[in-house]
């Protein structure tokens, strides 16, 4: 995309409030289903926009999921392999990044921490991987 320019904070954070609206949030006026994102996020401490744009809009995104109505969603990807092909976006290349760095063993702390205010969605439940032994 050859002359782009990186929206301000203000209109990159109305873009995503809109276009989530237009596409799914309307539903969560509704109140009678649950809305959970199939998937978001993308290059995060990788993004090497001026303006951190592929950054800000998982924070945007995760800020409107706080938001009455929703409950949640999948995050892009734990797969530290999962490539990109521009970055930014003038730039093309193989970019990769995930929830977990390469070594498929480290956390991507940017990234998790990114998703920190997650923590305090309304009824946030731990999904055990394995069961407790009772003591």
């Amino acid at each position: 995309m050859i002359g782009y320019k990186e929206l301000s904070d203000s209109v990159l954070r109305q873009r995503v409030a809109a276009t989530m609206d237009t596409m799914f949030g309307f539903l969560t006026k509704t109140q009678d289903a649950a809305v959970v994102l199939g998937e978001f996020g993308g290059l995060y401490a990788m993004d090497l926009h001026p303006l951190k744009t592929t950054q800000r809009c998982t924070d945007y995104t995760v800020q409107e999921i706080m938001r009455p109505g929703y409950v949640g969603g999948y995050v892009w990807s734990m797969n530290p392999e999962s490539a990109y092909q521009f970055n930014p976006s003038d730039v093309r290349g193989n970019f990769a990044e995930g929830v977990l760095n390469l070594d498929w063993l480290s956390a991507n702390k940017d990234f998790l921490a990114a998703l920190k205010p997650l923590d305090q969605m309304a009824d946030l439940k731990m999904f055990p991987c394995f069961e407790k032994e009772a003591l």
